[in-house]
């Protein structure tokens, strides 16, 4: 087996580790000392048992939960949705986890203990991974790291930084994963906190392995190591000893495998884990592979495959069917014994394939969504111009609101006066009612000629007044608002985001926010201000809402953000957005063992054409081959502009083939002239095509291609030229 293969394998492995913390059953003392390595972090006693017994804990949770809402224990609410939140991600109920986490916020914010609500957007951010719902992971972290700027917390810092490292790595940035857990080590300090700083230490260096530094990945792993027999934590020492092994494959040293094989295997043994043993088996198997030893390589991994098969875990056992497999290539095995081992591999890769597809497209939007906003120049300039513009206008906005709000109000108390003089002077009974219908018409058509959604709402969250704005918004008449609640008239979805800023405004807080609701079939952006109205005796008795359209605003920055990966030009990708996109492919390809095919392309003599005809019909010439480009490829395949007359596409899960039959497609397309403003224009390419089934990285798939593209234009231009990756 091939170096680059056994290292994907142990990868594959090495990801298991994540699972772990459902996986393993640490002792009481073991618990206990875990959570005295973090102690100056909160936590209710059943979120540490979770870790024991996460069922039982689940079981116990639900009266807790509904009687701490009755007494409206917002902090004991908060705990012990955590803890719910902590079991769920012990069983991998990652939909349980995220939504467990987001009432844990809900309750620290009633509670207004922020260290609560930060350790629930953690909490929630990594229960949104596995969902691939990357672009809510990134902003629950941005909320949590904007609330310990104003209540700072070394070790809740170090936890985000924690976060932020696993995300990246999710995606396949490793330089970025190792800088954050960096920063997070940082953060630390001299601060113990034994586990967090072990687990900064572990991504550190699996971000650093897969950079090609094996030397550091390595120190780092070892020092985490030596914090794990502080903590005697068995399931963290597990999953160090399983990336110790993937870094031991990567520098082919097989004693240091077979240390770690062994040492997952006492473990199992230790906590009665079927599922490691099946790991460690699959690492002794895969180090015997390694040194030649076929017989022992066979032995051990057959044990894997029927460890993984009982437990029913088909990606493991697919796995290691696949190490099965070749490690009884070329010996005489009878066909009795390889047949069925070659059936089940077909049923397994055809069920995970399938279920892989359906996934497919949320993980490739998911995915785009989390790409950073790393404008161009102008870009920049444009989008910082934007947000100023809509920062101003929203600050003028307001002040005008609030000013006319004030007034409206004072109004009121005007009209007001002039009906207590009319019941002590009846004698200008006529003339008193004639003033306060005119200051409720001045009042009313001020409020209801605003551009903005005015509303007075009692404690009781009930509608006093709702201007003609919100009535048009809405499609009802305001009228029939008046006395509802704000559940009955915006329904329970769009209350349950409401509820817990309505209930910050009747604590007596001033309070903003943004978000979106669909109304009348039509998606509205808003943004909302929430202000208490106190009486004479500074008591709150309900609060005013104050609600701006922002939709055209956010509607220009997504369209800013769309045209960020587009060439202007052509239309096609931009090469900021192919290089997020390879990056991303590759990733992939390495989780799923697939190949990928990649083209580059230059248009022949180029320059010759913008000479000859000018260069407004090189730009033409330009968007009619990017227009060729994406009729010879399918509809999930990318197509960019990298510059000039520079093209790329990109194939995944290609066949071998697949890259020279679009070659092919385009070379022939090509044969048919260009009609250009009346003028007859031929144009030819050059096609260099790599195709990799190895985890090649973005720089040396690209080399390849380059390479092939130089030898394709060597051969005289209008041709390509294959490389296939060793």
């Amino acid at each position: 087996m091939n170096k680059p293969l056994l290292a994907g394998l142990l990868i594959s492995a090495s990801a298991c580790a994540a699972l772990f913390l459902g996986i393993f059953v640490p002792s009481p003392a073991q618990s206990a000392s875990s959570s005295s390595a973090e102690s100056s972090i909160s936590r209710h006693p059943l979120e540490t048992r979770a870790l024991v017994d996460p069922e039982g804990v689940l079981k116990e949770l639900p009266p807790l939960i509904q009687a701490a809402g009755s007494s409206k224990d917002n902090k004991e609410l908060a705990m012990l949705y955590l803890a719910q939140s902590n079991a769920c991600r012990v069983i991998a109920n990652w939909e349980c986890q995220s939504k467990s986490a987001e009432s844990a916020q809900s309750a620290a914010i009633a509670a207004r203990l922020p260290e609560l609500q930060v350790r629930a957007l953690i909490a929630e951010s990594r229960g949104r991974m596995p969902l691939q719902d990357f672009t809510r992971s990134e902003r629950l972290l941005g909320e949590a790291v904007r609330l310990l700027k104003l209540h700072p917390n070394v070790e809740l810092s170090a936890d985000v930084n924690l976060a932020y490292s696993s995300l990246s790595y999710t995606l396949g940035k490793h330089a970025l994963a190792a800088d954050y857990a960096a920063r997070g080590l940082t953060a630390l300090g001299d601060n113990p906190a034994l586990l967090i700083r072990t687990r900064l230490l572990r991504n550190q260096s699996r971000a650093m392995a897969q950079l090609g530094d094996i030397d550091q990945a390595r120190t780092l792993l070892k020092n985490a190591l030596v914090l794990t027999e502080q903590i005697q934590d068995p399931k963290l020492s597990a999953e160090l000893y399983i990336e110790d092994a993937r870094i031991a494959r990567l520098n082919n040293d097989v004693p240091t495998q077979v240390e770690n094989g062994n040492k997952i295997l006492a473990l199992s043994v230790q906590l009665k884990n079927s599922q490691l043993a099946g790991l460690g088996h699959e690492v002794l198997g895969l180090a015997a592979l390694n040194k030649g030893d076929k017989e022992s390589a066979i032995r051990e991994l057959a044990s894997a495959n029927k460890t993984f098969r009982e437990l029913k875990l088909d990606r493991d056992e697919r796995r290691v069917l696949r190490a099965l497999l070749q490690s009884m290539m070329g010996r005489s095995q009878a066909q009795a014994e390889v047949e069925p081992l070659t059936i089940r591999l077909i049923e397994l890769e055809t069920s995970l394939e399938n279920y892989d597809r359906t996934q497919a497209t949320d993980d490739f939007n998911a995915r785009l969504k989390y790409v950073q906003q790393d404008f161009d120049v102008q870009q920049l300039k444009a989008a910082s111009a934007l947000a100023i513009q809509r920062e101003n206008n929203l600050a003028i906005r307001q002040r005008f609101t609030l000013i006319v709000a004030g007034l409206s109000i004072l109004l009121l108390l005007v009209a007001s006066g002039f009906y207590l003089s009319q019941r002590r002077f009846t004698a200008r009974l006529q003339d008193a009612n004639l003033q306060l219908r005119q200051s409720e018409a001045r009042m009313r058509s001020i409020a209801n000629n605003i551009p903005a959604l005015i509303s007075h709402l009692d404690k009781d969250e009930r509608y006093l007044f709702s201007n003609a704005f919100s009535g048009a918004v809405f499609g009802i008449d305001t009228e029939t608002m008046i006395g509802k609640t704000v559940r009955e008239v915006r329904g329970d979805s769009l209350y349950k985001d409401l509820q817990a800023y309505i209930q910050s405004a009747l604590r007596g807080e001033s309070v903003s926010f943004e978000g979106k609701s669909e109304v009348g079939e039509k998606l509205y952006y808003y943004q909302t201000n929430y202000m208490p109205d106190r009486d004479a005796n500074g008591n709150v008795q309900g609060f005013f809402a104050l609600t701006f359209d922002i939709t055209d605003l956010k509607l220009a920055e997504e369209e800013l953000e769309r045209l960020s990966l587009v060439d202007s030009m052509t239309g096609v990708a931009n090469r900021r957005h192919f290089e997020e996109r390879l990056a991303a492919a590759l990733h992939r390809s390495q989780r799923q063992h697939e190949a990928i095919s990649l083209l580059c392309l230059d248009i022949d003599n180029f320059k010759q054409i913008n000479d000859n005809y000018g260069h407004p019909v090189g730009d033409a010439v330009l968007k009619a081959f990017a227009d060729r480009l994406q009729s010879c490829v399918r509809t999930e395949d990318v197509v960019a502009r990298l510059g000039g007359d520079e093209f790329a596409i990109l194939i995944e899960n290609p066949l071998p083939e697949s890259g020279e039959i679009v070659a092919q497609k385009l070379l022939a397309i090509m044969q048919k002239p260009m009609q250009i403003d009346g003028m007859t224009v031929q144009v030819s390419a050059s096609i260099g095509v790599a195709f990799s089934k190895q985890n090649s990285s973005s720089d040396a798939l690209m080399k390849l291609a380059d390479q092939a593209l130089y030898a394709a234009k060597s051969a005289g231009r209008n041709t390509y030229q294959t490389i296939m990756a060793a």
